[in-house]
């Protein structure tokens, strides 16, 4: 690229983000460090950020805050670049460099923060609890992580992270309380509540969460209400390609051939052919992994119980 042919930040963008790659990464670095240092470095707050987060897709943390800095110099409270900074700067391990950003965006009303100051802001408490020198250091950074995570919930409500976020904090606050010998009960039923609060039937329902959740019960042996979750989730089709409807398929299928097995005197031919159905996906997937191996397993296994046959097509796959 000629130096005259250089327009704006934004333009790098556009040219990047379609060659961008580890074989033209250097090449990409070198046209970043031509217009850094030109009278054309010009650009909006989202084209500093939109090239900053191309950079760091591919690991070069150190060019991404270079970039988000730079932006910054332009746009010095813009909650984005200062969000991202943060996160570069967690990537590269300068997590004593942050304090000055994360305070910058703490003393600004949450209500104009954006999802990547929370998402952000957490990571940047979790790396410091796992550069704690104790246990009681690495529980107030959890419990500042859990705070944030909380508003996160609380002002983008239907952000499917902020609830995922809340169950990882909550389950590393379990670990902790049991290594210090102090009572786990409290945080053992809000994780509960994490996911539950977002799976309201009459209210906030975000499907994907709805599917962890189903997840979750069936670990605590919770069959009946797990299938009741993702029979719903699968069901309404208005939900929309953002839901993973597969996965919804393979734990309808693990709900009900445990419910089947329980009670294997009344099993019914149409529940355990909707086993087989719902099993049908992944099991014919060329790939091999932990719910393929499950999924025949079960297929063997009721069949076995049963006596109701494998159908045609997954016979070859199972024997």
């Amino acid at each position: 690229m000629n130096q005259e042919n250089l327009i704006s930040v934004g333009q790098l963008y556009k040219l990047l983000e379609d060659k961008i790659s580890y074989r033209t990464l250097a090449e990409a670095r070198v046209y970043w460090e031509q217009l850094e240092g030109s009278e054309y470095m010009q650009g909006s707050e989202v084209d500093f950020h939109n090239l900053s987060i191309l950079f760091y897709q591919f690991d070069d943390y150190a060019s991404a805050l270079n970039i988000a800095t730079k932006g910054l110099e332009l746009f010095p409270s813009d909650k984005d670049l200062l969000a991202d900074s943060i996160l570069y700067l967690v990537c590269l391990g300068k997590l004593n460099e942050v304090e000055s950003l994360y305070e910058k965006i703490y003393n600004t009303p949450k209500s104009l923060w954006t999802w990547r100051c929370f998402a952000f802001l957490i990571k940047f408490c979790l790396s410091r609890k796992d550069t704690s020198v104790s246990l009681d250091e690495a529980l107030t950074y959890l419990d500042r992580a859990l705070e944030l995570t909380l508003d996160y919930q609380k002002y983008h409500p239907n952000d499917d992270r902020a609830y995922l976020q809340e169950r990882d904090i909550r389950q590393a606050k379990i670990k902790i309380l049991r290594e210090k010998g102090e009572s786990e009960k409290e945080e053992e039923e809000a994780i509960d509540n994490a996911l539950l609060k977002a799976c309201n039937f009459d209210g906030l329902f975000l499907p994907n969460i709805a599917l962890e959740y189903a997840e979750h019960l069936m670990s605590k042996h919770r069959a009946k209400h797990a299938l009741d979750m993702c029979l719903f989730v699968y069901n309404n089709i208005h939900f929309g390609e953002t839901v993973n409807y597969a996965r919804a398929s393979y734990l309808i299928a693990l709900a009900q051939s445990t419910l089947v097995l329980e009670d294997i005197e009344n099993a019914k031919v149409e529940d355990v052919l909707s086993v087989y159905t719902h099993f049908a996906n992944v099991i014919k997937t060329a790939d091999k992994n932990r719910n393929r191996d499950e999924a025949i397993h079960y297929c063997r296994l009721l069949a076995e119980r049963t006596d109701i046959a494998v159908p045609d097509e997954l016979q070859a796959y199972i024997s």
